[in-house]
């Protein structure tokens, strides 16, 4: 029956390390200690999006999600042009101490934040597209 078919992940056949993350929310840094702190509209969809979200006050217009340190070093990169493995890469050589399971972990918030609508992937295959292997016919 095609009710109880288990769904495909859009992840299935994606080489995670070869996105590129891009922002797509504004952030401000705290000048204190250099830590990123994200700005997301109260309001991203819908006609509350569209009606209210641009009357709020400035000071209520956005949820702000504090970065911890490494979290704000991450944010820093995903800058649209590198890719994941490139910016792994460089946190194992910023952040020596912490290499146990480190890819895994990257890719963890990376995914959370891809999810939360935070960032987008520039690179993303669209789901159903097919997957281009380079070879021409």
């Amino acid at each position: 029956m095609r009710w109880f078919r288990k769904r495909r992940s859009r992840w299935a056949d994606v080489d995670f390390f070869t996105l590129k993350p891009e922002r797509c929310v504004e952030h401000t840094t705290d000048d204190a200690n250099g830590r990123v702190v994200l700005l997301v509209p109260r309001f991203r969809k819908g006609p509350l999006a569209h009606w209210l979200q641009p009357r709020l006050r400035p000071e209520r217009a956005h949820i702000k999600v504090n970065l911890e340190d490494r979290g704000s070093w991450l944010w820093q990169r995903c800058d649209g042009r590198r890719s994941v493995a490139e910016i792994v890469a460089r946190f194992k050589d910023v952040f020596p101490a912490e290499q146990e399971q480190i890819d895994h972990r990257i890719c963890m918030f990376l995914y959370q934040l891809e999810d939360n609508g935070f960032i987008r992937f520039t690179n993303l295959p669209m789901p159903g597209a097919p997957i281009s292997t380079g070879d021409k016919p």
